[in-house]
């Protein structure tokens, strides 16, 4: 049995990335573990010390994503698995599908069943919100989303969970395997230790190619096939923002000044 955790790195949302539409991001000031996925791999580490199984992180990109998970390994990670490079502006579909190979074939060769997967509930950079439930799907399992807390009862073969979305609170069994989708609220990621660094530059991550990636799911679990013949959104056009207009302060020195100086701006603009 095994705990596993899927990783994405991101492109420094304040930063300016360099993009063409046939082959995504190119190159960015800075590149990040998606917050929430933070939040899953520390949950996935605690579950791992509780049942007594190993922690491997998945993760699907290029060299950004080697850097993610060798962070994983310096916080306590047994192994990791790195599947590409595929495309940074990979839709859902695919994503999903290399990452239900990196699991499949990590659990084949270990032979481990897999007993919880965790996720961030989206990405900061495309909010796209799908692959907890593709990969689920594509697993064979149950997925949870926004989960805020979670017990295990391995005697009884579930994993009982909190999901919280607002004010709104509610509790939910769900049969192991599953998926869950991390919420913000967990603990935070915390700085990995300096023998834990030293560690995790030494340990291996397993490469799979995207052609194997395809041959893996072939062999191990061919109904998902479809997922990589799926036609992926293509982008087509990129640009720049409009800039929108200065903001101006009402000028003034007592209130009946600034709401004149106020009015008359409305004015200026047409809107009043």
């Amino acid at each position: 049995m095994a705990v596993y955790v899927c990783l994405k790195q991101i492109p420094n949302i304040e930063g300016i990335p360099a993009v063409r539409p046939e082959s995504g991001f190119l190159a960015a000031d800075a590149w990040l573990m998606n917050p929430l996925d933070g939040y899953a791999l520390q949950e996935a580490l605690r579950a791992a010390r509780s049942l007594g199984q190993p922690c491997v992180a998945v993760s699907a990109g290029g060299q950004e994503a080697v850097q993610g998970l060798r962070l994983a390994l310096a916080l306590g990670a047994e192994r990791a698995a790195c599947i590409g490079p595929v495309p940074a502006l990979a839709g859902p579909a695919m994503t999903a599908a290399y990452l239900t190979a990196g699991i499949c074939l990590d659990a084949a060769e270990q032979d481990e069943a897999l007993t919880l997967v965790f996720c961030g509930r989206q990405a900061a950079d495309t909010a796209g919100m799908q692959t907890p439930y593709r990969l689920a799907g594509l697993l064979g399992c149950e997925a949870v989303s926004d989960v805020s807390a979670w017990s295990l009862c391995p005697e009884r073969g579930i994993v009982r969970l909190i999901r919280q979305w607002g004010g709104f609170r509610q509790g939910v069994e769900a049969d192991l395997p599953c998926v869950l989708a991390v919420n913000r609220g967990l603990q935070d990621l915390p700085r990995p230790s300096l023998p834990g660094v030293i560690r995790a530059k030494k340990a291996p991550i397993r490469r799979l190619p995207a052609e194997e990636a395809a041959r893996t799911l072939r062999t191990l679990r061919p109904e998902a096939l479809h997922a990589l013949e799926m036609r992926e959104p293509v982008l087509t056009r990129l640009a720049e923002p409009e800039a929108s207009a200065p903001v101006r302060m009402a000028q003034g020195r007592t209130t009946e000044e600034k709401v004149r100086h106020l009015i008359a701006m409305l004015r200026e603009e047409s809107i009043l």
